[in-house]
């Protein structure tokens, strides 16, 4: 919708996307898309944007492209469908600074701190980027007169990375909190059934392991048992062990994992004092070939999955 300063030609969006080809096909059916919401009040630029992202895989993972032709109607689809990685946002539609103003809608009001915003203008004298870099929470500016297919490729690329970053931060606070708001009640349980299937629970939200396979095996030690340094343990005392298939978690969970475990038994066992220096929580990686489960190693299960032909569309 035009404002008085004439918006980008319609056509050289369209033409410029002659850049090299990077796309190859994705693979239907096997990962969830990254959500893309398009929000333009020219019917030719989601047209334009559909093209040039046709095929195109990121970080492993193929494209859904949902579409708004107005903030109202970008609002609607926001509130509807969660899990948005990046919106591709026009300033100008039905009014000078509706872009504008649905980035706060999206960032205040409906609390979608992860999801990227890319800015595209074809009026940047209605949005001067270092005013609206200054004044609003949005990830990158562009004119669509700059954004060939390359640079919309790269642009999706580095926002989709940082969302992508942003959420498994999100998810490893959220495992934490759940860890310590369930630790106390697995520490409460005198029900061993009970007890297991928390920690099949926990295991699941911060190593990211599938509960129905996932063993549980629970001692409770008289500390007469326990020693450490050849003494008899004075203080609580706890040992917790973790077997998983090598390559599965980063260190980066592992280390989150410890350290949180760590510091709930440090909470629940020994409140107003400390544990014993050698308490520990140990995760421990086993190479894929040295065991399994069911008559077969992990790493035939491996390999029987990537021998598997991928679906069809």
């Amino acid at each position: 919708m035009s404002r008085g300063a004439p918006k980008a030609d319609k056509d050289e969006f369209v033409d410029i996307v002659d850049d090299a080809e990077t796309h190859r096909p994705a693979p239907a059916g096997t990962v969830p898309a990254w959500r893309i919401l398009i929000v333009d009040d020219e019917r030719e630029v989601h047209s334009a944007t559909l093209f040039a992202l046709k095929d195109i895989i990121i970080a492993g993972r193929p494209l859904e492209c949902l579409h708004a032709y107005s903030a109202d109607e970008a609002r609607s689809v926001v509130e509807s469908s969660p899990g948005i990685a990046v919106v591709l946002l026009d300033v100008v539609m039905e009014k000078g600074d509706a872009g504008l103003q649905l980035v706060r809608v999206i960032r205040d009001e409906l609390g979608c701190a992860d999801t990227r915003i890319i800015l595209r203008t074809g009026q940047p004298g209605y949005a001067p980027e270092l005013e609206v870099i200054r004044d609003y929470d949005i990830n990158d500016y562009k004119t669509k007169s700059e954004l060939t297919r390359t640079r919309l490729i790269t642009s999706l690329t580095t926002a989709i990375r940082s969302y992508e970053q942003i959420r498994l931060v999100l998810e490893s606070e959220r495992g934490m909190d759940r860890i310590v708001r369930s630790a106390p009640m697995l520490l409460a349980q005198r029900n061993i059934e009970d007890f297991a299937e928390k920690a099949l629970g926990l295991m699941a939200e911060l190593l990211g392991k599938q509960a129905e396979l996932t063993a549980v095996v629970l001692e409770d030690l008289p500390a007469a048992r326990w020693q450490v340094g050849g003494r008899d343990v004075q203080r609580p005392t706890a040992l917790l062990e973790v077997n998983i298939t090598a390559g599965t978690n980063t260190a980066e969970q592992k280390a989150l994992f410890i350290q949180a475990a760590h510091a709930e038994l440090q909470r629940q066992l020994a409140p107003g004092s400390t544990l014993e220096e050698a308490s520990y929580v140990i995760v421990r990686e086993v190479p894929a070939g040295d065991w399994g489960y069911g008559g077969q190693t992990q790493r035939a299960r491996q390999l029987q999955r990537a021998a598997e032909p991928a679906p069809h569309a």
